[in-house]
């Protein structure tokens, strides 16, 4: 590929360095856990190539055996392995398919693993900024669109041009310089074309890309929120704007296709011009006398031989543009960090933290949440914040859990500063309730397993019963081993909170932030629930919130969220 087009796909010389250093050591860790299959792949890629050349050339000494009227045995050899490498030559693109296979298969492995590895890496307000819809169209491209460059380059470009330059080598050695001249032009013309029609094709295809990447992602948000579809029956609004995005998409793809077509049909003009031509002059030389007819079947030969490559040449092409251009899309996601995490991070004793606000504000666009605050959650105690709904309570959990940053101030744990400590260890030391519950489409067990998944099955029903929940798992078909479905649309909203408190009762952390935890729970279950919370808790570094000031009863200290602003209240 020239340099321009390399430059039109992935930007100025900077940028294509960065893309290089993401690259380079993603390719070559999956070359280096996979060496065995990929020297033999490119072994065979060989080997095919050479046998491929062959077969026109072992076929022209069967002609001329013939025509000389040699021994038998001559011509009985010469027949014979023709017939050899002929075989050859049609098993070898099974055994090369085969490995190549193995490779595709493990190289989107790498590509699916490394991007969900990447989702989990950024930071809240990264992925909050890229919608779910976005993740998946990556993770389509990482599967299907991304191996295609390395089967095209290695296995479809890379065997087209050794096979031209030997063939050239060939008839360099055979005949004049004339005929290895002129096939020789007729392919460098045709590769020429391809390439000079890439930046027409390239543009074309980034737009559809995007409007592509928009669609899913806008598909996706309606299917998660399939329940409000129902429940506001506004499925006519959705499907009449579903046919103005689908109709935006497929006229892109449509575009694209005419310009592949377009580019498509003038190659295939240029082919058959070449062929013509060259045909016409080997059959001249023929009948002059100055080739014999076996040198007519070798040269055409050579020239068969690579019409139909060279043909596909144009749709190899555009497959190869397309899978560069969503290869650009995937790096540039590889490219973003998460700025917010430190190379290094502040290792904490499991023990029960003191946790000081200082000065600290914070606020979403204009709406203030913390105005330079001060306060301590004292290590060992039970704390207790209240405030109205929707004043922003859940955001001081949301700011020690490191799923905020602070716009001013600072936020002290055990006097290290929050930015020197990783969100990992933030996990670890942090036992929670939040005030939304995030349900896997998983078993109950393994639900509630994630908070501790080195516990066993004892350990598990013990946090169950704690929770309350013990009941409506007996009262399901498959009990423990239920699936709960996506997002938990199987349980009730106040099966979804159990499942979170009794994840809060397996992890045993001496640090605890909990959320409105009572809002979908039945009065008795409540009181049961209000108890066992109060008895795991206690010695434990604690803040529990709520809008309800019965429920913190029990706190050492409550504090009161109003306009910004924190007061102590008991």
């Amino acid at each position: 590929m020239r340099l321009d087009t390399v430059k039109i796909i992935f930007g100025p010389n900077d940028r294509l360095k960065k893309y290089l250093a993401v690259f380079k050591p993603i390719f070559w860790e999956l070359l280096s856990e996979n060496k065995v299959v990929c020297l033999l792949s490119f072994s065979l890629l060989i080997l095919a190539s050479l046998i491929n050349v062959t077969l026109p050339y072992l076929f022209k000494n069967v002609l001329d055996s013939l025509n000389t009227q040699e021994s038998i045995y001559s011509i009985f050899y010469a027949i014979a392995f023709y017939s050899i490498i002929w075989i050859l030559n049609n098993f070898s693109p099974i055994i090369k398919e085969f490995f190549i296979s193995v490779i595709k298969q493990k190289f989107s492995l790498h590509l699916i693993h490394r991007t969900l590895s990447h989702i989990f890496n950024l930071s809240f307000y990264q992925y909050i900024d890229y919608s779910v819809g976005k993740f998946s169209n990556l993770f389509v491209k990482a599967k299907n669109s991304i191996p295609p460059i390395f089967w095209t380059t290695f296995f479809i470009v890379i065997p087209l041009v050794l096979e031209i330059f030997i063939v050239t080598l060939i008839l360099l050695m055979t005949y004049p310089i004339f005929y290895a001249f002129l096939l020789l032009t007729s392919f460098l013309l045709i590769f020429s074309f391809a390439f000079y029609t890439t930046k027409l094709a390239l543009k074309a295809r980034e737009k559809a890309n995007i409007k592509d990447m928009e669609t899913d992602s806008t598909i996706h948000d309606w299917i998660m929120n399939y329940e409000a579809v129902k429940l506001f029956d506004i499925k006519k609004q959705i499907m009449e704007r579903a046919d103005v995005i689908l109709k935006e998409r497929a006229l892109s793809e449509i575009n694209v296709q005419k310009i592949y077509d377009f580019l498509l049909f003038a190659q295939a003009s240029i082919l058959g011009l070449c062929f013509t031509m060259i045909t016409a002059i080997l059959g001249y030389y023929v009948y002059t006398r100055e080739l014999k007819f076996s040198d007519f079947i070798l040269i055409h030969g050579y020239l068969t031989l690579f019409i139909n490559p060279i043909n596909a040449l144009g749709f190899v092409l555009s497959d190869l543009k397309k899978s560069i251009i969503d290869l650009k899309q995937l790096l540039d996601f590889f490219l973003m960090t998460n700025q917010e995490e430190k190379i290094t991070s502040v290792k904490l004793l499991s023990q029960p933290l003191r946790i000081d606000f200082i000065n600290a504000s914070f606020h979403y666009d204009k709406k203030v949440i913390l105005n330079d605050v001060s306060f301590t959650l004292e290590a060992g105690k039970i704390t207790g914040l209240i405030g109205e709904s929707g004043i922003g309570k859940s955001t001081i959990m949301m700011l020690i859990l490191k799923l905020r940053k602070l716009c001013s101030g600072e936020i002290l744990i055990n006097g290290n500063n929050i930015s020197d400590i990783s969100q990992e260890e933030i996990a670890r030391l942090f036992n929670i309730i939040p005030q939304n519950t995030s349900i896997f489409n998983d078993t109950i067990y393994n639900n509630v397993l994630i908070s501790n998944s080195s516990s066993d099955f004892k350990k598990v029903k013990e946090a169950v019963e704690l929770a309350c929940l013990s009941n409506s798992i007996d009262s399901m078909h498959d009990q423990y081993k239920t699936v709960a479905a996506e997002r938990g649309m199987k349980l009730s909203g106040g099966e979804k909170q159990r499942v979170s408190i009794a994840r809060f009762f397996l992890k045993d952390s001496l640090n605890c932030l909990i959320d409105e935890h009572t809002n979908s729970l039945d009065t008795d279950v409540k009181n049961i629930i209000q108890s066992n919370i109060h008895a795991f808790i206690t010695g434990k570094t604690s803040l529990i919130i709520s809008h309800d000031y019965s429920i913190l009863q029990n706190a050492n200290r409550v504090l009161e969220l109003r306009n910004g602003k924190i007061s102590i209240i008991k």
